[in-house]
């Protein structure tokens, strides 16, 4: 069993259309997204899965310049989470 995946909506959505969220909680002891994320899936999720919120604000918008809002904020929390000294 993996550790944690930090999630964005893509994911989401692909594995909610291959009907996949059991498999994915059997993989990961825990899935991290952000609230933005929430609002881009739209639809219920499994009350497993971990919302956690961006922590570096500044950054995030920088990144969504490049990338979308949610990518953003999950490449914000990951940079926190597992990258910061």
């Amino acid at each position: 069993m993996h550790s944690v995946v930090i999630a964005d909506t893509s994911f989401l959505i692909a594995i909610h259309k291959l009907q996949l969220f059991d498999q994915v909680k059997d993989l990961y002891k825990e899935v991290h997204i952000t609230k933005k994320i929430v609002a881009e899936f739209q639809l219920a999720l499994p009350a497993w899965i971990i919302i956690r919120e961006p922590h570096n604000f500044q950054v995030q918008a920088v990144l969504s310049f490049i990338i979308d809002e949610g990518e953003a904020s999950a490449h914000c929390h990951l940079v926190k989470q597992y990258c910061s000294t």
